[in-house]
């Protein structure tokens, strides 16, 4: 029993040790627990901070990405903008392309409608034709060539007062435009309306009055001239796109069953002179502008037989047709430039009238092309075509400009042509009502005599040439009474060039 109880003893004193030992492990298994959740804890703060950081540099790259989308953005716009500019560029070049094939397309243009006056007859025309025959016929001409340099200088001078035009500052053109409108009231303050005026107008004259001599030509077409120039042609003719200054062998390559008629000058100076008896019933003191022209200032007339302009006008072409066996066609103006363009209108053996009040002249000439305005040629019209003016109500839009850009006689032209004024008086100017200023119109400032005739260089044929259109210019001289002091000899060379010569007597020189 004893070894027993010792045996119990030493049993319970390893089983307390095992006690102890289990508790201890305890202790450590809890202290791992600890240690473990304290792991567990710092583990998820460390992924939670790494996941933050993550997110942050996310963030990052994102804010980089949409700097550089926004960076991008502001490049696609600059190029956008670059891209729209240069498209604008392309555009405005190529109008001015378009702008210079315009100008040479209605250079060839004016080889066949150069003027309704020359066009008359020619409405039902091919013109594209035409101006692709007149093109072919002459590219290599010397003709062709000098007027090639002349364009070149017109493009000069084209360019110059565009580049003046775009420097002006906006003060500039407040100047001119101040200057432009006290112009405008000064000539509006002489506007005469008082008169009536006519413009007679032969038709197709040379060619009318050798269908005189030969009426079957009058179903034929047939001009006045020869192989190297025409001086004009009949309606006839016109059909096929022939008219007056034009080579006649380009017109023969228009319409080859095309006519010749060899000039006689003498026979048209005894038609004219047989016109002339009858517009001095009307006016005593009219002005013949040429051999088939005529202005006339028919108010007295009007104011002694209680009759219009109008019916001035009637009574004019019914008597020049009684009297010549021609026909003409007359304008009825408060003016004479008024007058010139209205007997264009209604060609051939017509009339048309521009009424005498401020609201009628006016509206005439609102949308009156530039070029029907006497005086006004094809360099001028080019060279404000290229300032935007193709009308005479442009030229009062575009004042500021007229008067920056040229002098002051060209800017009181035109000026005048937008507002449709023009000669009232004999010896007054174009642009002039009532005789005040300067200009050119139905005053004969000179009076000349010019042939155009195939080439020569002999001394002989161009002295018998130059006495004969002597002999003209004196014949013109007496008919019109008219008395000179300078005598001025033109001469034009094979290649265009033009060369004068003028001597000024001690006193004024009269025929007979």
């Amino acid at each position: 029993m004893a070894q027993l109880a010792d045996d119990l003893k030493r049993n319970l004193a390893v089983l307390a040790t095992k006690d102890d030992e289990a508790i201890k492990l305890r202790i450590t298994v809890d202290g791992l627990r600890a240690v473990l959740a304290e792991k567990d804890s710092s583990l998820e703060v460390q992924e939670y901070a790494s996941a933050q950081k993550k997110l942050q540099d996310e963030r990052k790259v994102l804010r980089e990405q949409m700097r550089q989308m926004e960076t991008a953005i502001t490049k696609l716009q600059t190029e956008k903008g670059v891209l729209e500019a240069a498209l604008q560029h392309e555009v405005t070049a190529q109008a001015g392309a378009q702008a210079q094939l315009n100008i040479f397309q209605a250079k060839l243009t004016e080889a066949v409608v150069e003027l309704e006056k020359r066009c008359a007859g020619m409405q039902n025309v091919d013109k594209e034709k035409v101006k692709r025959i007149v093109y072919e016929m002459s590219k290599d001409s010397a003709h062709f060539k000098n007027e090639q340099r002349k364009q070149a200088q017109v493009d000069v001078r084209i360019a110059q007062l565009k580049a003046r035009a775009a420097s002006l500052s906006q003060a500039e053109l407040a100047a001119h435009q101040k200057a432009a409108d006290a112009k405008l009231a000064q000539l509006e303050a002489g506007r005469d309306l008082s008169r009536t005026w006519l413009h007679a107008d032969m038709d197709a004259f040379y060619a009318s009055v050798e269908e005189l001599d030969r009426p079957d030509l009058a179903s034929k077409p047939m001009a006045v001239g020869g192989m190297g120039m025409i001086t004009t042609a009949n309606y006839e003719a016109r059909k096929f796109g022939v008219r007056s200054a034009m080579p006649g062998f380009i017109a023969r390559k228009l319409c080859p069953q095309l006519v010749f008629v060899k000039p006689d000058f003498r026979k048209y100076e005894a038609a004219s002179a047989a016109t002339r008896e009858v517009f001095k019933l009307y006016d005593p003191h009219f002005v013949a502008g040429s051999l088939d022209e005529a202005y006339l200032d028919v108010t007295d007339y009007c104011a002694a037989h209680s009759m219009t302009g109008e019916q001035v006008a009637a009574a004019l072409r019914a008597g020049v047709e009684a009297a010549t066996r021609l026909t003409c066609s007359v304008g009825v103006a408060p003016n004479a430039t008024l007058a010139k363009v209205a007997s264009d209108l209604n060609k051939p053996n017509g009339q048309a009238l521009v009424g005498s009040s401020r609201e009628a002249v006016m509206a005439f000439v609102q949308d009156l092309p530039i070029r029907k305005v006497p005086g006004i040629g094809k360099v001028s019209e080019q060279t404000l075509n290229a300032l935007g003016i193709t009308s005479c109500g442009h030229l009062l839009q575009q004042r500021a400009l007229i008067s920056a850009l040229f002098s002051s006689i060209s800017s009181h032209f035109f000026l005048s042509a937008g507002l449709g004024l023009g000669a009232t008086q004999h010896g007054s100017s174009r642009g002039d009502e009532g005789g005040a200023g300067a200009g050119g119109g139905v005053s004969r400032k000179g009076i000349s005599c010019e042939r155009t005739f195939a080439n020569m260089s002999s001394p002989a044929e161009m002295e018998k040439m130059a006495e004969t259109l002597v002999q003209h210019l004196a014949a013109d001289m007496e008919s019109e009474g008219i008395a000179a002091k300078t005598l001025t000899l033109k001469l034009k060379t094979t290649d265009f060039a033009v060369r004068t010569r003028a001597v000024t007597l001690p006193g004024h020189l009269a025929a007979g």
